[in-house]
C-alpha cells in the first residue's frame, strides 16, 4: 500500500508501528503488513494505492531499486518529499485511476504497472538523494548504496 498525503494529518498503525503521516509524506506499507487507520484530521485529503502481493512481484523493477527500498522502508514507513513532486505524482495517479475506470480499457495491468515503475524510479532517487545528503557508516550499505539511519525527509 502506498498512502499520499495531501493535506491535513493521518494516524497509522502498521505492523503495530504508529506513524504520523503529514502532508508531502508517503507511506508505503509492503504487501503482508497488517494495517489500521487510527485518525484522520477533519480536512486531511489522500490518496490510497494498494495492490496485491502478486502484482508486485510480476513488475520488473530491478533488483538495485528493490534492494533500496527494502532496506530503506525496513527502518521507516514514510518518505518526505519536496512540495513541488506531490502534485506531479498525485495527477498522474488521478489520470491512471481515470483510465482505469474506463469500462473500454483493456490493459489495466500493463498500466498499473507502468505507473508503479515511474513511482519506484522516483522512490530510488529520492532515497539515492537521501543518502548523499546524509553520508552513513562504511558498514550501512546495500550493493553500492549508502543506509542512513535518521528522519526520512528528502
Amino acid at each position: 500500500m502506498v498512502l499520499f498525503c495531501i493535506e491535513g494529518l493521518v494516524r497509522v498503525s502498521i505492523n503495530m508501528e504508529e506513524c504520523v503521516v503529514k502532508p508531502n509524506m508517503v507511506l508505503v506499507a509492503a504487501a503482508g503488513s497488517f494495517g489500521q487507520m487510527l485518525e484522520m484530521s477533519p480536512k486531511s485529503r489522500v490518496y490510497v494505492l494498494t495492490m496485491s502481493a502478486e502484482a508486485v512481484s510480476v513488475m520488473q523493477i530491478g533488483r538495485e531499486c528493490v534492494n533500496l527500498f527494502d532496506k530503506y522502508f525496513s527502518r521507516r514507513k514514510v518518505m518526505e518529499i519536496s512540495n513541488g513532486m506531490m502534485p506531479m505524482l498525485t495527477d498522474f495517479y488521478i489520470k491512471i485511476r481515470n483510465v482505469l475506470a474506463s469500462e473500454d480499457f483493456l490493459f489495466r495491468q500493463q498500466a498499473v504497472e507502468g505507473y508503479l515503475k515511474v513511482l519506484s524510479a522516483y522512490g530510488c532517487q529520492w532515497i539515492t538523494d537521501y543518502y548523499a545528503a546524509n553520508p552513513a557508516k562504511e558498514s550501512d550499505t546495500v550493493g553500492d548504496q549508502r543506509i542512513f539511519e535518521g528522519s526520512s525527509t528528502l
